[in-house]
């Protein structure tokens, strides 16, 4: 019986989370969501850029090592 309770723990924690998160998100008017969602889709962009052709991101005055450390943050941090 105590098992059930400790198994079910992190996933209680997970969900208030998430409700937590979401719940601000739409406090906010959406703008965290947004900014998560811009996060994604540079990092992907940076991404396909970096595994493409880096001289563009040199191009475009970014430095390779900045964004390879940019495409290995989760979308939620900044």
């Amino acid at each position: 019986m105590m098992s059930a309770q400790l198994s079910n723990a992190p996933a209680n924690a997970v969900a208030d989370a998430v409700s937590a998160t979401l719940g601000s998100a739409a406090r906010s008017g959406g703008s965290v969501l947004t900014a998560w969602s811009e996060r994604l889709t540079l990092r992907r962009e940076l991404r396909r850029l970096l595994t493409t052709d880096s001289r563009l991101l040199r191009d475009a005055g970014f430095d390779v090592v900045w964004a390879a450390a940019e495409i290995d943050k989760p979308f939620w941090r900044a």
